[in-house]
């Protein structure tokens, strides 16, 4: 986010009590302290699915792609059955200065 700071992206596989998973992402520098996922400043998370799967997300860090000098994140969502059963998804996220 420009900041200068470090950020966290976590991922999570039916992290919350209704079953969906998560992608959350944390501006540096974190509180000290336990705090656990409350202090995420984004989450993307999917809601579960008629099957009884949920989000199991995963992220890379792609690198800059577009060269506009910042790094795009991937995430990978094996669950997606959007085009079909048991195809997944890969989802592409631009970095920019004022992400998200």
């Amino acid at each position: 986010n420009g900041d200068g700071f470090d950020d966290l992206w976590l991922s999570s596989q039916a992290d919350s009590a209704d079953g969906r998973g998560s992608v959350d992402l944390v501006f540096g520098p974190p509180p000290e302290g336990d705090h656990g996922l409350a202090i995420a400043d984004v989450r993307f998370t999917k809601g579960p699915t008629g099957d009884g799967y949920a989000g199991e997300f995963g992220v890379l860090f792609a690198g800059d792609l577009d060269g506009d000098g910042y790094d795009e994140v991937v995430f990978t969502d094996c669950d997606d059955e959007t085009n079909g059963e048991d195809t997944g998804a890969v989802h592409l996220f631009y970095g920019s200065e004022s992400f998200p």
